[in-house]
């Protein structure tokens, strides 16, 4: 924190340290009041050249992060993106060609910029809360134009403190009801729940042939579709067996609202890819830790090995991801229906938090 008191000098909200990297960084808060014309339930557009200015003249020590709230009502694009958001996109945009600081060039900065709907209309019902990441002066942060995969993979690198950030912001966005591990369905509607096994319990359970039995949950997943949990058991004969256990809308409700954690153990569950770094992501977690000279031999047939030859195996690695990856985005991108069809495409809803960043933006 700040030494608020030391008036010789200007502060920022706080000193952020990662502990990975050692980056650091000055964070400045700004806000919309309530008072404005521009708050709550308004046509007026957002505007945040005045927040941006009044963050990037204060003389600080480190790179900078400005976060903005809204603090505004909004709607949705049939693309699923709030109204606000290319405003505040131009506006900084302006900003960047135009903003000075006393008769100087600003500085760059990282700008996130937060929607909480709720802070202008407490009895409304919940919405959604976005937050919308670009760079001011810093083109390789939540780019404007596309960009190749491996370019992108480089930028979110050099980025990747507040890639993390975001990752951190858009998970935990819902701020817990319950003071130990249980989730709301688990401690507010307990009686509701099926009760399940956790890994590594004993538990007992019926054989299919009349008989009771008791193993050791080993593995466990659960099929949304069919409403299902399954247990992998093994008895103290040796034998392994599948169990399968019904599940209500309480049930799924729990699983849903931590899948990573809903068998007792911390076991991330891997989202949909959806975007081209989720597909390098993929790849890349199953090639990081090929030999370098295995990563040769396969890339044997491709131009320049002169050139990759003094690159490092994290390098190689990394290329050889990329290629991977683009071969799989050609293929899902590729029309898989015969001639003379029709293509309808469906977009799904989407709820709670949502980060526009990067390849969204």
């Amino acid at each position: 924190m700040e030494e608020e008191d030391d008036s010789t000098r200007a502060h920022c909200e706080f000193v952020a340290t990662h502990r990975e990297t050692g980056r650091t960084f000055s964070v400045e808060a700004k806000a919309v009041t309530s008072e404005s014309k521009r708050a709550g339930i308004t046509s007026a557009p957002p505007r945040i050249r005045e927040k941006i200015y009044k963050a990037l003249a204060k003389d600080l020590a480190h790179e900078r992060i400005i976060c903005v709230e809204l603090n505004r009502a909004q709607t949705f694009s049939a693309e699923n993106v709030p109204d606000w958001v290319p405003l505040v996109d131009a506006d900084v945009v302006d900003a960047e060609k135009t903003l000075t600081i006393s008769n100087a060039t600003a500085p760059p900065a990282y700008i996130l910029v937060t929607n909480r709907t709720h802070l202008h209309n407490l009895d409304a019902p919940a919405e959604p809360e976005v937050m919308f990441a670009c760079g001011f002066k810093i083109d390789d942060f939540a780019p404007r134009v596309p960009l190749p995969l491996l370019t992108l993979v480089e930028a979110r690198e050099r980025h990747i403190e507040l890639h993390w950030l975001m990752q951190a912001m858009e998970k935990h966005a819902q701020i817990p009801s319950t003071f130990d591990d249980k989730t709301p369905e688990e401690a507010f509607h307990a009686a509701e729940l099926t009760s399940r096994p956790r890994i590594g319990e004993v538990h007992p359970f019926h054989d299919g042939r009349g008989n009771v039995v008791t193993g050791v949950v080993v593995d466990a997943i659960v099929d949304i579709r069919q409403r299902k949990a399954i247990y992998a058991f093994n008895l103290a004969s040796g034998e392994s067996v599948i169990v399968q256990q019904e599940l209500g809308a309480g049930d799924i409700a729990a699983y849903t609202d931590s899948p990573d954690t809903y068998f007792g153990v911390v076991r991330p569950i891997r989202k949909a890819i959806t975007k081209a770094l989720d597909t390098f992501d993929f790849v890349y977690e199953s090639c990081r830790n090929t030999p370098r000279e295995r990563l040769l031999q396969l890339m044997f047939t491709w131009p320049d090995p002169a050139a990759r030859e003094k690159l490092s195996q994290e390098e190689l690695a990394r290329r050889y991801s990329v290629a991977l990856a683009e071969s799989f985005i050609m293929h899902i991108r590729k029309p898989q229906v015969p001639p003379n069809t029709k293509q309808h495409q469906h977009g799904m809803g989407n709820s709670g938090a949502k980060t526009l960043s990067g390849e969204q933006r």
